[in-house]
């Protein structure tokens, strides 16, 4: 099983980020850390982050989802596509059908941990933030 993990990156007040030439303030990010590489500051390969409300929605079900998405938040711009994600019994299975062909499978129980962990600290923000990216475009 691959190991799943999402940081939640704050960026308030005077700090602020720049990714893709573009600086970000009075912001957060989720990226996603799976085997323990930060696919948004380590991936050589692919750097991308988390599509919240999409990543929400497989706490509950199986079926095709935008996981990760440029920066900017146009999927094509990063070359993202939708991910096949199937819960199993005792897992949770995604499939990227983009260029990176990457499979990754999870433990059910601590995925949803994740899930919900996060959930609860983003409620308990005490700033006010645009949680990135806040505009979403799907690939065609």
């Amino acid at each position: 099983m691959n190991k799943f993990n999402l940081v939640l990156k704050v960026f308030k007040d005077e700090f602020s980020i720049e990714y893709e030439k573009i600086i970000y303030s009075n912001s957060a990010f989720i990226e996603p850390v799976i085997d323990g590489n930060n696919l948004t500051t380590e991936s050589t390969n692919r750097k991308g982050i988390v599509v919240w409300n999409e990543v929400k929605k497989t706490i509950s079900k199986s079926g095709q989802f935008l996981i990760l998405t440029c920066v900017c938040g146009i999927a094509d711009d990063g070359g993202f596509d939708l991910v096949d994600v199937k819960r199993k019994e005792k897992s949770v299975l995604w499939k990227f059908k983009d260029e990176s062909n990457w499979i990754w499978e999870f433990d059910k129980k601590e995925y949803d941990l994740e899930i919900n962990r996060l959930k609860k600290e983003i409620t308990e923000l005490s700033v006010e933030i645009t949680l990135e990216p806040e505009n979403v475009i799907f690939p065609e």
